[in-house]
């Protein structure tokens, strides 16, 4: 009797133990920095001048909370971003947030003006650093987006001789064309002559 009691006992013990492991390896919340949505979405085509406006978007659909997060964002190398009627020096938006809940989404944006010449491709970049539930370690995700830039509103050429010699007069023809559908106010040109020009009256 007292053998098939310590069977039993045996027997309950290993149960217990085996349902202890299953509950520590599965009953934790799962996590998977791909069930972290972070998205970058704009225009994949622009012509040279034009604003356009880019917006983050970006959701936990994971398990556990989200703390930390901090969102960088760059624009476009070369790119005109106004703020308040001012030209900003920095192409990088930080914003932050504390915590972002299971289920919990959210998105924002931002504009700027694309320069270049036609055929450019600008590449703007979202990156995001933060921490899941209790675990220690940090985790990033990036995106990332490129706008072809189609059309430019001026086209500009400029024509002279491939080669001449000393004292040779050279004539320049500047040709500028507006090739948008809207009429153009305001433009100024520069030209810059070569080195030891001499312009004749």
């Amino acid at each position: 009797m007292a053998q098939k009691l310590l069977k039993w006992l045996i027997l309950l013990a290993l149960v217990l133990f085996i349902v202890a492991v299953a509950i520590f390896l599965f009953g934790k919340p799962s996590f998977s920095e791909d069930q972290v949505i972070l998205e970058l979405e704009s225009q994949t085509q622009a012509s040279v001048g034009d604003e356009i406006a880019y917006k983050i978007k970006y959701a936990n659909m994971t398990k556990l909370e989200l703390r930390s997060l901090k969102f960088k964002f760059s624009y476009p190398e070369g790119s005109v971003v106004i703020k308040n009627g001012e030209v900003q020096k920095e192409l990088n938006e930080i914003f932050t947030l504390d915590s972002l809940e299971n289920g919990e989404s959210g998105e924002k944006e931002f504009q700027a003006f694309l320069v270049g010449d036609r055929g450019n491709i600008k590449n703007a970049k979202v990156e995001l650093e933060f921490k899941a539930g209790s675990l220690r370690s940090s985790f990033t995700k990036t995106d990332t987006i490129s706008t072809t830039l189609v059309s430019v509103p001026v086209s500009l050429a400029l024509v002279a001789p491939p080669t001449v010699v000393s004292g040779q007069t050279v004539n320049y023809i500047f040709d500028y064309r507006n090739e948008s559908s809207d009429n153009i106010s305001g433009i100024k040109f520069e030209f810059s002559y070569p080195d030891g020009f001499t312009i004749l009256e």
